[in-house]
């Protein structure tokens, strides 16, 4: 992790390290994130980097600067706004849902809606997505995009499922 006032400070993290405004958390090589939110969980796949923008009651903003990230979303106020920005779109969750975020390293992204409903803002517009799209932005300075089908669970979302059932067996 990396707190937000020294930008070159990488330390370990440990068991429930409390992220806040400014932080960055990268999962290592092999490695695996989970984080709690209020009404929710994010997870984090090996080789990512996640930072945290803006975490008010109202308002929960993160940057997804490359990797995957799975966001499970079990609650929202009605004024509550979740966005997650990567390099070329940015992603607002609607609803309550089941959603991923892939970055590779040139900075190209990967939203997938599994259940809920969101907003893709790239490319000088914005896109509905629901249950079942899958949206890829491609491109920094002029990014362009299409939609395809989800398509079939790997083995990351296999493990966040197996991750969320955990949660709601205890």
């Amino acid at each position: 992790f990396n707190r937000g006032d020294d930008p070159d400070d990488w330390q370990l993290a440990s068991v429930n390290y409390p992220m806040t405004l400014g932080d960055r958390i990268w999962a290592d090589r092999g490695a695996r994130v989970e984080l709690q939110m209020r009404g929710g969980a994010v997870y984090l796949g090996p080789e990512t980097e996640l930072a945290a923008l803006d975490l008010t009651r109202d308002f929960r903003q993160l940057s997804l600067v490359l990797g995957t990230a799975s966001f499970r979303i079990r609650r929202m106020d009605r004024d509550e706004v979740f966005e997650v920005a990567t390099p070329n779109v940015s992603v607002t969750f609607e609803t309550p849902g089941s959603y991923r975020i892939d970055v590779d390293e040139e900075g190209n992204s990967r939203v997938a809606v599994y259940q809920g409903r969101a907003w893709a803002a790239a490319a000088g517009g914005q896109v509905e997505l629901g249950r079942g799209d899958r949206m890829r932005v491609w491109g920094l300075d002029r990014p362009d995009y299409d939609l395809v089908s989800v398509g079939r669970a790997d083995g990351w979302d296999r493990w966040v499922d197996g991750r969320e059932r955990r949660y709601r067996s205890v």
